[in-house]
């Protein structure tokens, strides 16, 4: 049978999710995708609703593509939006590319370019442990007083705070603490105001100056370590 999922469908699962993330998953650094951003639907958001709608059941990436493509005007294909939020967000998504089984109790193998959504309560495998270093020492940084010693901009890309982000006018800055090294606790002396959208666009990839500017990569992000060990 083809699987669908309707706008209200995805308003009523993004709900859900947004409960369980909040009491189960941001404490451990598990992010959580826009569903709108203004009055249009999210790849990502949808991309999670209907991996939730098919909860510990496999949905293959050409099945994602239809599904999110019911959401826009144009066929959208090659969605990676299920891999980004597994291991990269935190989601527990696993996924048949990376060679990844199903749990035995329930009864299917996972193919290749097929993911399955299997928890909204725990996080990614060992994504609870990073969560607990990167909240070290969060409660000693004063948020405001960050934000007033950047006149309330994105170290990153200068958008002030509660005005149009510079880099997607639709949304309003919102700015964060962000890591300039993530490898590395988050201190007074290793933070920095970022946005919403740049924190969340450059992960844990790489390592920032005071002013905000990319000086290293990350080398222990999972972005890099596929690529030393090619190397």
């Amino acid at each position: 049978m083809s699987k669908s999922i309707t706008r209200k469908e995805a308003d009523a699962l993004y709900a859900q999710l947004e409960k369980s993330h909040a009491a189960h998953l941001a404490s451990s650094g598990v992010a959580l995708p826009e569903l709108k951003r203004g009055n249009s639907y999210t790849r990502g958001g949808i991309v999670l609703c209907a991996l939730y709608k098919y909860f510990r059941q496999p949905v293959t990436k050409l099945e994602l593509s239809r599904l999110v493509s019911q959401f826009f005007d144009a066929q959208v294909s090659d969605v990676q939006q299920a891999r980004h939020l597994g291991k990269q967000e935190g989601w527990y998504i696993i996924s048949g590319t990376r060679g990844q089984s199903a749990p035995s109790d329930l009864g299917f193998n996972l193919l290749p370019a097929a993911y399955c959504l299997i928890s909204i309560t725990e996080p990614y495998p060992g994504r609870a442990s990073r969560g607990q270093h990167h909240r070290e020492g969060l409660q000693s940084i004063d948020l405001d007083e960050l934000r007033r010693a950047y006149d309330n901009r994105c170290a990153s890309c200068g958008s002030k705070e509660g005005e149009p982000n510079l880099r997607d006018s639709s949304r309003i800055t919102k700015l964060q603490r962000g890591h300039m090294d993530p490898a590395k606790a988050l201190t007074p002396r290793n933070v920095i105001p970022q946005c919403d959208e740049c924190n969340r666009a450059y992960r844990d990839w790489f390592v920032f100056d005071g002013n905000g500017r990319v000086i290293d990569i990350n080398v222990v992000s999972d972005r890099w370590q596929p690529i030393y060990k090619k190397l």
